[in-house]
């Protein structure tokens, strides 16, 4: 395994957050991960540093991102010829694919996620994470589909059904846009306050979708 010492996350580099709470969890994420040397407990650092990233989405960070995103780069490489196990491996493929889509790697995303995705082709997650760096390079129609395969696998998964009910307006497909939308509210519930600005987004469209389903029918087409 590659003995590079993992990129040092400066303490006058960490934005200040609304929630102490991340700040505080970033710091010990890091300073667990610089700890580990030679890299032989994988699954430490790259947690670490999933735990921690939520709080580098800031330019004065941005040198560090794409310096992390290189070194996750060279694990991936890496990760053919370790001797890990199927599940070891496929959680690495997966782990690092989302954060090089959270570096904006998404090349790079797209193959340690497609890596995860042959050894594991029913792990929602993986698509999940496949349509959202899809969504962040603005390929509607690839984003559509791996969420719809998201929800195909988990009918649950609240967060795939608010996107395709985004991107299905988008499209002017308005009954499947309303039916996602009630699904997503179906599945979110009443107690879930995490989702409630989404869930009040969700509910504010769809009158629109209904009006414009009595207008125009299921979708406009062109």
């Amino acid at each position: 395994m590659d003995t590079k010492t993992l990129p040092v996350l400066p303490q006058e580099s960490i934005p200040q957050s609304p929630q102490d709470k991340w700040k505080e969890e970033a710091r010990i994420s890091f300073r667990r991960a610089r700890v580990i040397r030679n890299y032989e407990n994988l699954f430490e650092c790259i947690i670490a540093m999933c735990n921690g990233f939520k709080v580098l989405k800031s330019p004065r960070t941005e040198p560090l991102i794409m310096e992390i995103a290189n070194f996750l780069k060279s694990i991936a490489r890496s990760l053919p010829q370790k001797e890990y196990n199927q599940r070891e491996t496929f959680l690495l493929f997966y782990f690092i694919g989302d954060l090089l889509s959270d570096c904006r790697d998404y090349e790079c995303a797209h193959y340690c996620l497609d890596k995860a995705m042959q050894m594991n082709p029913n792990d929602e997650d993986v698509y999940y994470s496949k349509a959202w760096a899809y969504k962040e390079t603005n390929d509607r129609d690839k984003a559509i589909e791996y969420f719809e395969k998201t929800v195909s696998l988990n009918p649950a998964h609240i967060r795939a059904w608010a996107m395709l009910g985004y991107f299905y307006r988008l499209s002017n497909k308005f009954s499947k846009a309303k039916q996602c939308y009630e699904r997503y509210l179906l599945f979110t519930g009443d107690e879930n306050p995490d989702e409630k600005e989404r869930c009040d987004i969700a509910r504010k469209w769809i009158p629109y979708l209904n009006r414009k389903i009595e207008l125009f029918g299921e979708e406009l087409r062109y």
